[in-house]
């Protein structure tokens, strides 16, 4: 056979190496790229579950404390009344209201600090998307970072209580919003969450204009909810 036989014949198996080389990497890329974005959503799915958890988590510690020592109804509610015996104002204690909500946001803040701090570790089996292997493998660290303050405001529910009687519970609710930081993408979840701080039966006609849902401002005034 003639060198130039030898020379065709290697460079026709350099060419089929060279194809299979190529195609070997278009599988591998196409693999990595449905793996990452696989990953991605996991990643995301499960850091959110983890925001949402810690901030129940802070929320929880903190309101029991600011609560802990709280007035009861009567202390933080100003009920007034006319000369037969109907509801002409209900008015809410600013200063002691307004205390309550920037002690509850700052803690919870502080809180939140803190167990974000610590990230979220998740398993490498998760990535497969098989239940099974979700616990197994070496764990990567997510980063999430609190943005922003914690939010409180106080809100009033208004609910009939039987004949001529309405029950009174205020909440106080806390709104928080935290950043995710993966390798793909930062998404920020928010939660909000309402804890009761007390209630009570008023009995008499309440005017319509309390009933309903609505929020205390910083005044103390009840501002009824649009639609309510």
């Amino acid at each position: 056979m003639s060198a130039a036989y030898y020379r065709f014949k290697h460079k026709r198996r350099f060419c089929r190496l060279k194809v299979l080389i190529f195609v070997i990497l278009s599988v591998f890329c196409v693999l990595a790229v449905l793996f990452l974005r696989n990953a991605a959503g996991i990643l995301i799915s499960v850091s959110e579950a983890y925001a949402r958890s810690y901030t129940t988590i802070a929320v929880a510690d903190d309101v029991s404390v600011t609560l802990k020592d709280t007035p009861d109804y009567s202390s933080l509610m100003t009920v007034t009344r006319d000369k037969d015996g109907n509801v002409t104002d209900i008015i809410a204690d600013a200063a002691l209201i307004n205390s309550i909500a920037r002690s509850t946001a700052y803690l919870t803040q502080k809180r939140l600090n803190e167990l974000s701090a610590q990230g979220v570790q998740i398993p490498v089996g998760a990535f497969t998307g098989i239940d099974a292997l979700a616990g197994f493998g070496f764990k990567i660290t997510v980063k999430i970072i609190p943005v922003s303050a914690v939010e409180c405001c106080f809100v009033s529910r208004f609910t009939s209580a039987g004949i001529n009687q309405t029950l009174h519970s205020l909440y106080i609710q806390i709104a928080s919003e935290v950043s995710i930081v993966t390798p793909s993408k930062t998404v920020s979840v928010g939660a909000t969450n309402e804890v009761l701080v007390c209630e009570s039966v008023i009995v008499g006609e309440i005017p319509d204009i309390f009933l309903g849902n609505g929020y205390i401002n910083s005044y103390g005034i009840l501002v009824p909810q649009s639609g309510s």
